[in-house]
C-alpha cells in the first residue's frame, strides 16, 4: 500500500494564491491610495502592538540560574552528538538564551545507530523552546533555543 499526502504543495498553492491575490488588489491603487493602505496598516499595527505591552506590563523576564545549569549539561550532550554526527556545532547563551547550531550534510538513523545518540538528539529538540530546522547550501540546519529565564510578575 502507497499513501501520498502534498501538505507541504497544497499550502504553498495557497500561499500563492493569496499573495496574488493581494497583489493584484495593491496594483489598481493609485499612490495615494497605497500611502491611505500604509497609514491604516502602520496604526492597526501599532494599537495591537500597544495592546499586547499592556497585557505583558506586569511580567518580566528574570534569568534562571537553574535553566543556565540544565542548559550546560544540554550544551554538552550537543558536543557529543556533534561528534558523533560529524556535524558542525556553534552553543552560545547569555543570561537570557542559550542557542545551539548544528550544520550537517546528512543526518542517517538506522538500526545500527547507538540508541543514546537517538535519544539525546530527541531530547534536545524537546527540551527546546524553539527548533528551526531547514536545508540551505546543501548542509541541513538545526537551529534550538533554549529560554534561560523565567517569567516573574510585578
Amino acid at each position: 500500500m502507497k499513501i501520498e499526502r502534498h501538505y507541504y504543495t497544497e499550502d504553498k498553492k495557497r500561499w500563492e494564491q493569496a499573495e496574488a491575490k493581494m497583489n493584484a488588489r495593491y496594483d489598481g491603487m493609485t499612490e495615494a491610495e497605497l500611502q491611505a493602505e500604509m497609514q491604516f496598516l502602520t496604526q492597526s499595527f501599532g494599537a495591537l502592538s500597544a495592546e499586547c505591552r499592556a497585557a505583558l506590563a506586569h511580567v518580566r523576564q528574570a534569568p534562571s540560574q537553574k535553566k543556565a545549569e540544565q542548559f550546560s549539561v544540554l550544551r554538552n550532550q550537543a558536543l557529543c552528538l556533534a561528534e558523533y554526527l560529524y556535524a558542525d556545532l556553534v552553543a552560545e547563551d547569555d543570561d537570557m538564551r542559550g542557542v545551539i547550531r548544528f550544520e550537517v550534510d546528512r543526518i542517517v538513523i538506522n538500526d545500527m545507530m547507538d540508541s543514546l545518540v537517538l535519544s539525546t538528539l530527541g531530547s534536545l529538540i524537546v527540551q527546546a523552546d524553539e527548533a528551526w530546522l531547514d536545508a540551505a547550501n546543501g548542509l541541513l540546519h538545526l537551529r534550538l533555543t533554549y529560554h534561560l529565564y523565567d517569567e516573574v510578575s510585578e
